[in-house]
């Protein structure tokens, strides 16, 4: 079994933990910057095999399993807020959902 190795020098137990979370925070946010990137990728046109591929080479539908769901669910929160304001009823949305998702349709192809 490989001997482990413990941290030498001045830096205390605090500071590492800190530098931890900071790690963390800058890896949240730079997934959420990402999946913002895919997000505007998909609605400019991009393929799935396109952003697959800037992703490091994975295949569309990986891409597809871990972006799309995080696509359509602020895609669905930006029609209620709009449907909210311009006060339309649940059919008038269901109605330019359908037209927009054909338009989708057509763009991924």
């Amino acid at each position: 079994m490989a001997e482990s190795k413990k941290f030498v020098g001045t830096v205390t137990n605090e500071q590492v933990v800190a530098a931890i979370r900071a790690q963390h925070e800058a890896t949240v946010r730079a997934k959420s910057t990402l999946a913002q990137m895919v997000s505007v990728a998909r609605n400019r046109g991009i393929s799935w095999t396109v952003i697959g591929e800037a992703l490091g080479g994975i295949t569309k539908q990986s891409a597809q399993r871990k972006y799309a769901p995080s696509i359509k669910a602020d895609r669905e929160a930006e029609e209620r807020k709009v449907a909210e304001l311009l006060g339309l009823t649940d059919e008038e949305v269901n109605t330019l959902r359908t037209w927009g998702d054909s338009d989708r349709d057509k763009s991924s192809r």
